[in-house]
């Protein structure tokens, strides 16, 4: 039962993250910026294995690094329509 509570969080989570993802580049559309920030993505890399901890950075920086990728291509895809 906990674990679908959680699932249900996190899912929620991810589309809010997606359509957060979706306004970011239609801002850097029309702003004409790139959708690449390897500094912005060397950041975050950071703060999630701060925030993840000693014991679960390796898995939870794998997770990130999925979410990632998925954002860029989530943006891509917006900034060529």
């Amino acid at each position: 039962m906990e674990i679908e509570k959680l699932d249900s969080k996190i899912v929620d989570l991810l589309v809010r993250r997606i359509y957060v993802t979706n306004e970011m580049a239609e801002a850097k559309k029309k702003q004409n910026l790139p959708v690449y920030d390897q500094l912005r993505e060397d950041l975050l890399r950071r703060r999630v294995r701060q925030l993840a901890g000693a014991e679960y950075e390796e898995i939870v920086s794998a997770v990130y690094e999925t979410i990632i990728q998925e954002s860029k291509k989530q943006q891509m895809q917006r900034f060529f329509e």
